[in-house]
C-alpha cells in the first residue's frame, strides 16, 4: 500500500475523496477511535515466544487506544496469531527490532523523544504500580512468559514496577499484565487530566491511513487520487 508519509500535504483532500468508498457509520466509527489514540503511553513486548500471547497483548493495546507497539526479536521471532489478535494489528503501528542491541537503540531512541521506560518485574525492588509516574510519556517493557525480562532491558530502565500480587504465583499471564499495567496508567492520566491524544494532523493521518486499510482496492484509489491532482 502506498506510503502516506509521502502525502502529508494532501491528507485533508484525501480523506474527502475516500469518504464516498466507505459508509458513514464506519467514516465516523474511524474517526472516534482515531481522537483517542495515544503515544503517550507505549509498549515494548522483548523476545515473546507464544503466538497467542503476543495476539493477546495486542488486542489489549487496541482497546487501550496505544498507537505504538515495539517487539523486541533478539531471540524470539514475534508472531502474533491472527484468530487471537482479531485484526488488532491492523489498527497498530508494530515496529519490529532483531539486531543484537535491540534494546539499547531503542531504550535510546524512546529517551529522545521524552519517555521514561518501565521496566515491569516481580523482582528486585520495584516501585507499586499505584506509584507510576504519568507526568511525562511512558514507556511499559514487558519479557518473555517463562523468565520475564533480560538483564540489559531491565537494568537500562529509568525504574522498575510490579502489580500486587496476593498468592502463591509469582506472576500474571504477560496479556492480562499489560491489560492491568495500562488500566492503571490510562486511569492516573485520566485523574491527572494529562493531554494523551494525537495533535489533529496525526489523527488525520491515522484516519486516512484506516481509511485505506477499509476499502477494497487501496492501491488503485490512491493512484485514482494522485492522478487527480497531477
Amino acid at each position: 500500500m502506498t506510503d502516506l508519509n509521502q502525502h502529508r500535504d494532501k491528507i485533508d483532500a484525501l480523506i474527502e475523496f475516500l469518504q464516498p468508498f466507505i459508509t458513514e457509520k464506519r467514516f465516523e466509527r474511524i474517526s472516534e477511535v482515531a481522537a483517542q489514540r495515544t503515544e503517550y503511553v507505549t509498549v515494548i513486548l522483548e523476545n515473546l515466544f507464544q503466538g497467542h500471547n503476543a495476539s493477546a497483548v495486542l488486542r489489549t493495546c487496541d482497546c487501550f487506544g496505544v498507537l505504538n507497539i515495539h517487539a523486541v526479536e533478539s531471540v524470539n521471532i514475534f508472531s502474533p496469531n491472527e484468530e487471537i489478535a482479531l485484526g488488532a494489528e491492523k489498527w497498530l503501528n508494530i515496529n519490529n527490532y532483531t539486531q543484537d542491541n535491540a534494546i539499547i537503540e531503542l531504550y535510546s531512541h524512546l529517551h529522545n523523544k521524552g519517555y521514561a521506560i518501565a521496566a515491569t518485574t516481580p523482582h528486585g525492588n520495584p516501585i507499586s504500580v499505584d506509584d507510576i509516574p504519568v507526568d511525562k510519556p511512558i514507556a511499559l517493557v514487558f519479557g518473555t512468559e517463562k523468565d520475564g525480562l533480560s538483564a540489559e532491558a531491565l537494568n537500562r530502565a529509568d525504574f522498575t514496577v510490579a502489580l500486587p500480587m496476593y498468592g502463591f504465583t509469582e506472576s500474571f499471564n504477560i496479556s492480562v499484565s499489560a491489560a492491568l499495567f495500562l488500566q492503571k496508567v490510562t486511569d492516573k492520566m485520566i485523574a491527572q487530566k494529562v493531554n494523551r491524544a494525537l495533535p489533529i494532523e496525526e489523527q488525520k493521518y491515522l484516519i486516512a491511513n484506516w481509511m485505506l486499510k477499509t476499502v477494497s482496492d487501496p492501491d488503485g484509489l490512491m493512484r485514482k487520487f494522485l492522478i487527480g491532482r497531477e
